[in-house]
C-alpha cells in the first residue's frame, strides 16, 4: 500500500568536466602541479568543441588544446602541468581556476571551476640541542675537571638522549623577530598542508628544538582573526615581533581553536615565528588563520581563512 510519488526523472544525459590531483592539489612555489582534467561525453553524439581555461593572476599552463573532440560515451584526459610565472612572488591560499567548455557554433556548453590551495612556506632553523640536561648540571657532568666517563657508565640515558629546553634562546631569538639569520644555515621546507612535522626536516632523529619562520601576508585587512592551533610538543609563538602564545606542556596534536588567541592581518608582510622544544623522536606542528567567515560556527561556513598568502624562502629545499 504504498504510496504513488511522482519519481525524480533520470537525468539528461551531457558533457561533464572533473579533475583529479595525481600529487594533490597544491600550488608548488617553484615546481609544476599535475592536474587530470576529463570531458566525458554521455550523450549518444559526438562531440567537437572549444576548450577554454581562465588563470588566476600568476599562473601558467604550457599546451593546453583548444579543440577537444570526445566521441559520444567515451571520456577524454587531458594533463595540465599548472606552475607559477613569476616565482619570486607570494604564493596565494586560494587559487581557482575556470574551465569553459563551448561546441563548434561557439555556444558554452558547460563551465567547471576546480582549484589549488598555495603551499605553506616556512623557513627553518635547527635543530639544536643540549648534550647533558643543564638545568641540572652547570657544566657537563661527564667531561670536567674532576671526572671523565662516558654516560653509560654511570647509568644516566644521556647517552642516547638530547635535552632541549623551552626557555633557553639557542639563537638570537630577538634579531629573528625582525629579520633572517643566514649563519645559522636555515633551510627551507614547503609543506602541501597547514602541518609540519619532524618528518619534513631531513631525518634528524631525537630531541631538538626548532625555529619556524614564514612571511605572510593578507590580501585584504582582517581584524580579530583566531588562530587554530595543533601541537605535541612545548612551544613559543610570536607574531609581528610580539609573544602571543607560549606553553611548556606536552600534547598529542589536535588543531585547538581558541578563539581568545587573535591577531590583525594587513596587506603588508607580517612575520610568523614559531619555537618548538620537540621531547621525543617526533613532532607535529600545525596552524590555521580562521574566524572571518564564520567566527560563531553556526552558518555552516568555514571558518578557515582563504586570503591568506606565503612569501617563498630563497634558500635550498629540504
Amino acid at each position: 500500500d504504498a504510496p504513488a510519488v511522482k519519481v525524480r526523472p533520470a537525468p539528461a544525459p551531457k558533457i561533464g568536466i572533473s579533475t583529479e590531483y595525481p600529487e594533490g592539489p597544491v600550488l608548488w612555489s617553484n615546481k609544476p602541479t599535475r592536474v587530470l582534467l576529463m570531458i566525458e561525453n554521455e550523450t549518444t553524439e559526438d562531440f567537437v568543441g572549444q576548450l577554454k581555461i581562465n588563470f588566476p593572476e600568476n599562473t601558467v599552463c604550457a599546451d593546453i588544446p583548444t579543440e577537444v573532440n570526445v566521441a559520444a560515451g567515451n571520456k577524454k584526459t587531458i594533463e595540465l602541468a599548472v606552475s607559477r610565472e613569476d616565482v619570486s612572488t607570494y604564493v596565494p591560499d586560494k587559487n581557482l581556476f575556470l574551465v569553459v567548455l563551448t561546441d563548434a557554433k561557439g555556444k558554452m556548453v558547460t563551465e567547471y571551476t576546480f582549484g589549488l590551495g598555495g603551499a605553506r612556506q616556512w623557513q627553518v632553523y635547527g635543530p639544536y640541542w643540549d648534550m647533558w640536561d643543564k638545568e641540572k648540571y652547570a657544566v657537563c657532568p661527564y667531561q670536567n675537571d674532576e671526572l671523565k666517563c662516558n654516560p653509560a657508565n654511570i647509568g644516566v640515558s644521556d647517552f642516547f638522549n638530547q635535552h632541549v629546553r623551552i626557555n633557553h634562546p639557542y639563537l638570537d631569538e630577538e634579531k629573528l623577530l625582525r629579520e633572517d639569520l643566514p649563519g645559522e644555515l636555515p633551510f627551507a621546507v614547503e609543506t602541501g598542508e597547514d602541518i609540519i612535522t619532524s618528518s619534513d626536516m631531513g631525518g634528524f632523529f631525537g630531541a631538538s628544538c626548532y625555529y619556524l619562520v614564514r612571511t605572510v601576508r593578507s590580501q585584504q585587512e582582517l581584524k580579530d582573526i583566531a588562530l587554530g592551533i595543533g601541537r605535541s610538543c612545548p612551544y613559543k609563538m610570536w607574531f609581528d615581533g610580539k609573544l602571543i602564545d607560549s606553553s611548556e606542556t606536552v600534547t598529542c596534536w589536535a588543531p585547538e581553536f581558541d578563539f581568545n588567541l587573535k591577531v590583525d592581518m594587513n596587506t603588508k608582510p607580517q612575520r610568523l615565528v614559531i619555537k618548538l622544544a620537540a621531547q621525543a623522536d617526533s613532532f607535529a606542528f600545525s596552524i590555521n588563520f580562521c574566524g572571518e567567515a564564520d567566527p560563531t560556527r553556526k552558518r555552516g561556513i568555514s571558518i578557515f581563512i582563504d586570503t591568506v598568502e606565503d612569501l617563498p624562502c630563497r634558500l635550498k629545499q629540504v
